[in-house]
């Protein structure tokens, strides 16, 4: 075994002190960390030593680090070394031991920075011997050494089995995903301006349905929410918390209490239930609490040799940290898809693949990252790579990523391809009076270049808003996401640019339907709804002119019908394939609906399975066609015109732009061969005049009809316009409210 004390070699362990160990046949890597080695002239010193992060100096030919190390026998040890250099650096590892053979080993660092290198394999002799490692090139390059890592030769197999082990088919998801949306929201939070809310009321009066609307309305496929931040405040309860400080009530949880109407305070239970509803993943931000809140931190017991160091007993801090995390854990259980451990000099080392189990206590598929900063990954056993900026979207010199979003070498391989990309110039707001507004530089063209960008290299991006208490946006920000989401996903999925998983709440399924999950067999979202039993039906309603349902083909499945608007489609309609198995395949095509609100219904009349895996519909309704929410930078306004939002009224993107003024005006500036204007109808509302290019139109135009209240009703169609630019002014003129939802733009 290798034991060391401090400045000797160090066992990675979920309750690691200074003595650790590792046996020679134990497949679970020992590190030595650079922080405990003896160092050259003081030269190397500790960068930022409040969480550990690594040393730096290492720069001269000839600076050196050195360990004691003892081993139970003579073993040969497979070496990693978590380092960064900007060029090529030779570095030389020699053990040695009065009476043995002196053994060395010789490597070159790669030239991009923070790296895992491989070093190759070293026998250390029975018995207590010394370990240096020298740089022994002439160079410019600064050079940042964080730890080595030893793992027995004869154990690297059985650890790289158990890496391979760790990872998840079903996450392909998040790889799949494209974007989604990280929020640094809690009760460190302020409103706009004025005083913060207490812990209770922020959590109660905290908009829920209305924060979900603006996520769906971006098109986010997940949302990484705040569990803590620095200040250790839960919008929720926690046992295991309260136990650790002491039992609840306490200033940091809101476990048992409720709020006026008689709901818990749990906020954080209610985002995750509200977001998965509405089938989007839910994942969790956790911040460890170092330092801020002495009430917390202090009852850790980290030790203060480990900021210089990296080593010293963490028993206390690795107990309480997996009580806290198997307790949300229980609580979540399924509706929690994912961690963001932020912090991870913090952990290192520790058996990380211990870590990891803990972390997916309810959820076997959870996915679990730890924030290395700005270094190489810490460890194999994560599932999503987390770094503070989304630079460089694009390949990245030694991080090659293969087509599954996965990193297939360097620094972050077997890792999940993800950046974080900051909007608001910040992470959250966490003093009083603070603005929100987007990063200079930041337009819808530019973050959704960027998008498809990171696309093009199989990146996954999680788009960083910042908001005030109660969940209130920056409008521009919630603008600008909205618009970058349906322009992307236009781009992606062509003019049916809505795709509804066949868990969606606009699918019923009549009959002895049943729900099939994690399947790998490349279905859209790992999963499909089945049956066996013909007449058995699935009915789809959607608002749009046209729709395609996707299901897997097999050899053995059969015919089905189908109705559209309760109208028998003629033809011949089957999940029938000559050969092979087929998922997601394109077994019905519907088009040239009369834009507006539709059914279609598919009945199983034959074969075996009859399976649903998603269903798209055409909800912009040509082959050329762009969409401009009422928010538009494209659409300018006169006069006192307000927008409404989250009204649940069946906007597009649940808002509307409206005035109550005579002679306000709307003009959309667009390039295109047609424009089509969808507002609000009621009995009171009014007239208003066209013009296009300056030109006024003949004719009454009206948002007035003579029954109830309806929403998205084309009220004004500009067609047969040369390709080009164009303006469009709407004026109003009668009637109580003139609202603007959406206007559709054909080439």
């Amino acid at each position: 075994m290798i034991t060391g004390s401090p400045g000797a070699a160090y066992a990675s362990d979920g309750e690691p002190d200074a003595h650790g160990s590792l046996s020679s046949t134990a497949a679970s890597p020992a590190m030595l960390m650079a922080g405990a080695a003896a160092r050259t002239d003081g030269a190397v010193e500790v960068h930022q030593a409040d969480a550990h992060y690594w040393v730096e100096g290492f720069n001269d030919s000839g600076a050196t680090l050195t360990w004691t190390v003892t081993s139970d026998a003579a073993v040969s040890y497979n070496i990693v070394a978590l380092l960064s250099s900007s060029s090529s650096v030779a570095l030389r590892l020699t053990s040695t031991k009065s009476g043995q053979p002196t053994r060395t080993l010789d490597v070159a660092t790669h030239s991009f920075g923070w790296d895992r290198l491989s070093m190759g394999s070293i026998t250390i002799p029975e018995g207590t011997s010394t370990l240096e490692l020298k740089r022994t090139s002439v160079g410019s390059s600064a050079m940042d050494i964080k730890s080595l890592e030893f793992l027995a030769t004869s154990q690297q197999s059985t650890f790289d089995a158990a890496v391979a082990d760790s990872k998840r088919p079903a996450n392909q998801w998040f790889s799949d995903a494209g974007y989604g949306l990280f929020f640094q929201y809690g009760a460190w939070g302020y409103p706009q301006s004025g005083a913060k809310k207490s812990m209770l009321d922020q959590a109660c009066d905290f908009d829920v349905p209305a924060f979900v609307n603006n996520v769906k309305s971006t098109g986010a496929a997940y949302v990484v929410w705040s569990y803590t931040w620095w200040t250790y405040q839960i919008s929720g309860g926690n046992s295991a918390i309260d136990t650790i400080l002491g039992g609840a009530p306490n200033s940091n949880t809101l476990t048992g209490q409720t709020c006026s109407d008689g709901s818990s305070a749990d906020l954080n239970r209610k985002i995750g239930a509200a977001l998965t509803a509405q089938g989007i993943r839910f994942m969790l931000y956790y911040h460890n609490g170092h330092d801020q809140d002495a009430n917390w931190w202090d009852r850790q017991d980290f030790p203060s040799s480990f900021r210089l160091t990296g080593v010293g007993d963490r028993a206390t801090f690795f107990t309480n940290w997996k009580n806290v995390i198997t307790a949300i854990g229980n609580q979540f259980g399924t509706d929690l898809d994912g961690w963001f451990f932020d912090d991870a000099s913090y952990y290192y080392p520790a058996k990380f693949e211990e870590l990891q189990e803990t972390a997916r206590v309810g959820n076997p598929d959870r996915l679990v990252s730890w924030n290395n900063w700005e270094a190489a990954a810490y460890t194999p056993f994560s599932d999503w790579l987390n770094v503070d900026s989304c630079g460089p979207l694009g390949p990245r010199a030694g991080s090659p990523v293969g087509s599954t979003g996965v990193y297939t070498s360097g620094p972050f391989a077997t890792l999940r391809a993800h950046c974080n990309y900051l909007l608001n110039g910040g992470w959250g707001v966490y003093q009083p009076n603070t603005p929100i507004s987007l990063s200079s530089g930041l337009t819808t063209d530019r973050v959704l270049n960027d998008l498809q960008t990171a696309r093009s290299d199989h990146k996954t991006i999680s788009f960083v808003p910042m908001m005030w208490e109660g969940g209130v946006w920056d409008p521009e920000t919630l603008a600008l996401l909205r618009e970058v989401g349906q322009r992307y996903r236009a781009a992606t999925c062509g003019t049916r640019c809505f795709e509804l998983n066949n868990t969606a709440s606009s699918i019923t399924y009549t009959g002895s339907w049943a729900h099939s999950a994690n399947r790998n067999a490349g279905d859209y979202q790992n999963d499909v709804q089945y049956t066996t039993t013909n007449g058995d039906a699935a009915t789809v309603t959607f608002t749009g002119t046209g729709a395609r349902v996707f299901m897997p083909t097999h050899s053995s499945y059969g015919a089905f019908t189908v109705t559209v608007d309760g109208v028998a489609k003629p033809g011949t309609f089957t999940a029938y394939a000559a050969s092979g198995y087929n998922p997601k395949q394109k077994t019905v095509d519907i088009d040239g609906l009369a834009y507006g609100p539709h059914t279609l219904t598919i009945t199983k009349t034959g074969g075996s399975y009859f399976q649903v895996d998603s269903i798209q519909y055409d909800d912009c309704g040509t082959s050329a066609c762009t969409r401009m929410n009422n928010d538009n930078a494209s659409i300018a306004y006169s006069g006192s015109w307000t927008t409404a939002s989250n009204r649940n009224a069946g906007d597009w993107n649940d808002d509307v732009r409206y005035t109550m003024t005579n002679n306000d005006t709307a003009t959309i500036t667009f390039s295109g061969a047609a424009a089509y204007v969808y507002m609000p109808t009621n009995p009171s509302y009014g007239t208003f005049t066209v013009k296009v290019d300056g030109v006024s139109q003949p004719g009454t135009f009206t948002a007035s009809n003579s029954g109830g209240y309806r929403a998205r009703v084309l009220t004004y169609s500009a067609t047969g316009l040369s390709a080009g630019p164009h303006t469009l002014e709407l004026k109003k003129t009668g009637g109580s409210y003139f609202q603007i939802d959406h206007v559709d733009i054909r080439q």
